[in-house]
């Protein structure tokens, strides 16, 4: 046989053989940490992922599977696995540091690995470690290493750095010690006279202050030896200022239904959104004929807009109950503007502009203005062309008497009976609403429901 020129190109460059010389155990918390022979570090997170840093360390390696690889330089990796690459980071420096070196390969440059093989499972007994890597190699290491054994060294858990773990003791209790202190003298450093009715509340000024923005501006300035003046809020009656603070000592208020419109006022004033957030689904809640217009108007003031949504829905619904309310004959007009606007109001024209009446009659007697004047803002979204021709004429003799519509208002309602079109006075509306009745002239008018 004639003698080889060279070896079998298998043999002439054989793919090199690594092993871990190095392991930490510490899958209590994160997963297995190895360095291999090539002095990559890697780890096999608890999650099934696996990350290794080169051993240059300039590149990452990220297998999300067995069978997913990605690569990225160690400052382009993705904000995402960052956590991941801190432990993998930590695991190179404890090893390096702490544990001996283990049958590392002489350098980097001799023996060439790119892509570090995968640890794809470990077991761990008192006797030996057994590891399994994607290329097929099984490596055991027990306690008595043999000579033909690289030796790995390893640390079962490395003493890293724990956060101090917070408890909690009886929250009950803590809320109830502090329900103690709302409108306390014993300790209080500062002294309200809240509402009409000018009740003294007292408080503590530091939990104010660090709970709300409002109190820490209104109490901002320290007090001077011997100063006792109160701090005034005529505005917030006593009982809705004694809940916004039991919510501020404790996280927590009792609502009523019959209060919680003031403690949710008191809420938006004072920029506690939580508390007016709790409002807001306690209103919800207790929403009835009675109280629906009042929150209306808090709704409107303040733009609480899905709150307005719910209530403008409820008065649609119970049209006829709401308009016999106090709460609809003190609505202010930019409240009573949806409402008139709305086509789903289940109430007939006539008795809207009667209620409409009403309102406007209320509001002559607190502003000590005239009907027609306190109507004005509002009156053009009655839909006077919807009565009958008997109806508009009653409407037009008591308007004479008590003046509420103006005149060219009522003409434009004509205008559509005598041409017998919706679309003749363009500033007449003529669109039904859900409750209106029929007459018989809206079947000349062409007028679908919206």
């Amino acid at each position: 046989m004639p003698p080889a020129e060279q070896n079998p190109a298998p043999l002439a460059q054989p793919e090199p053989l690594v092993w871990v010389s190095k392991w930490v155990d510490y899958s209590n918390k994160f997963g297995f940490g190895y360095q291999l022979s090539s002095r990559h570090v890697a780890v096999l997170f608890n999650n099934g992922t696996h990350m290794a840093l080169s051993a240059n360390r300039k590149t990452v390696h990220y297998n999300p599977t067995s069978t997913k690889h990605f690569s990225f330089s160690v400052g382009a990796v993705p904000r995402a696995l960052q956590p991941q690459l801190g432990v993998l980071r930590y695991f190179a420096s404890y090893m390096e540091q702490r544990l001996m070196k283990g049958g590392d390969l002489p350098s980097v440059e001799e023996v060439e690995v790119p892509v570090p093989p995968l640890l794809l499972q470990w077991v761990k007994t008192d006797q030996a470690l057994l590891m399994l890597f994607s290329d097929g190699t099984v490596q055991t290491n027990r306690q008595q290493a043999s000579q033909a054994t690289p030796p790995a060294y390893s640390c079962p858990s490395p003493p890293m750095e724990m956060p101090g773990l917070v408890v909690h003791g009886e929250a009950a209790s803590f809320s109830t010690a502090l329900r103690s202190l709302v409108n306390d003298p014993l300790y209080s450093d500062v002294r309200f006279v809240v509402g009409q009715e000018r009740q003294e509340v007292f408080a503590h000024r530091c939990l104010l202050a660090c709970r709300c923005n409002f109190f820490q501006r209104l109490l901002g300035s320290e007090p001077g030896p011997g100063v006792t003046s109160p701090v005034v809020l005529s505005a917030v009656p006593a009982e809705a200022f004694l809940a916004v603070l039991e919510f501020l000592y404790t996280n927590s208020a009792q609502l009523h239904r019959h209060s919680v419109l003031e403690v949710l006022t008191a809420a938006v004033e004072y920029g506690l959104e939580e508390l007016r957030e709790l409002c807001l689904e306690f209103v919800v809640k207790v929403l009835d004929v009675e109280l629906v217009c009042e929150a209306l108007q808090v709704a409107v003031t303040f733009g609480l807009g899905p709150l307005q949504e719910r209530c403008v829905a409820f008065i649609e619904a119970h049209s006829q109950e709401t308009l016999r309310t106090r709460g609809f004959l003190e609505l202010s007009p930019p409240a009573l503007l949806p409402l008139l606007r709305s086509d789903k109001l289940c109430v007939d024209e006539a008795e809207l502009v009667l209620a409409a009446r009403s309102w406007a009659r209320v509001g002559a007697a607190v502003l000590e203005r005239p009907v027609a004047e306190v109507a004005a803002p509002v009156v053009r979204e009655l839909r006077l062309a919807l009565l009958a021709p008997a109806e508009l004429s009653a409407l037009e003799e008591q308007n004479r008497q008590e003046p509420l519509i103006p005149v060219e208002q009522i003409v434009e309602a004509w205008k559509c009976h005598a041409l017998r079109r919706g679309d003749a006075a363009p500033g007449a509306p003529c669109r039904r609403r859900r409750g209106t009745l029929p007459r018989e002239h809206h079947r000349f008018l062409d007028l679908p429901f919206k």
